[in-house]
């Protein structure tokens, strides 16, 4: 299914989705944006990318319960340092131990750096009246709404898109808008409304 951008494409938070078609990452052009409920940070710093996402000590989500008994879900946030068209399409598969990940619908494959795990608390699909659109809303956990502000810092206002990962499958690869500190991060683009509560379900 491909709809603003496709399986591959969407937005998290104050992010831009970047192109995720299948084409050279280097020619794709923004498709959504997102935004967060607190103003952006100034200060940011840089990291030396690693080849591949590795897991940095710490910042792996604990699974605990949640206030209704069921447990945290983990996603792997990633930086994309390359997307390119899948060789053999819809058969794409994801190698992990090389840092290769494919889209859900097999068209795009993404070499992915510096992973980290996030434990998410809820995700939730809206409808936004004033924007006409539907959005996801995530709920980071409290560890992970500290990595994701250490990574969103480093990301804003960069081209570099930022991979959603679940179940070794990249699920949307946004743009990085402004600093998220607060732990509430909405995905927006060109999204159906069953694509919106697809993503939902994936990312809760």
């Amino acid at each position: 299914m491909r709809r603003g951008g496709a399986l591959a494409c969407g937005l998290i938070a104050v992010l831009t989705l970047g192109g995720c078609s299948g084409d050279d990452p280097d020619t794709d052009d923004a498709r959504a944006e997102t935004t967060e409920v607190e103003p952006p940070a100034t200060s940011s710093t840089e990291q030396e990318p690693n080849q591949q996402p590795t897991e940095e000590p710490g910042d792996a989500a604990t699974e605990e319960p949640d206030d209704d008994g069921r447990a945290d879900a983990t996603i792997l946030l990633a930086e994309v340092a390359r997307q390119y068209p899948a060789p053999n399409g819809p058969s794409c598969r994801s190698r992990p131990d090389d840092g290769i990940y494919c889209s859900r619908d097999g068209a795009a494959r993404f070499l992915l750096r510096d992973g980290r795990q996030v434990g998410v608390d809820d995700a939730e699909a809206s409808l936004d009246e004033a924007a006409a659109t539907w959005v996801v809303t995530l709920r980071l956990d409290p560890a992970g709404t500290e990595t994701f502000a250490r990574i969103s810092r480093r990301l804003a206002g960069t081209q570099t898109q930022l991979a959603v990962v679940v179940g070794d499958v990249v699920l949307t690869a946004p743009l990085v808008q402004q600093t998220i500190t607060g732990g509430l991060v909405q995905i927006s683009g060109d999204f159906a409304e069953s694509f919106a509560r697809r993503l939902a379900v994936d990312l809760d």
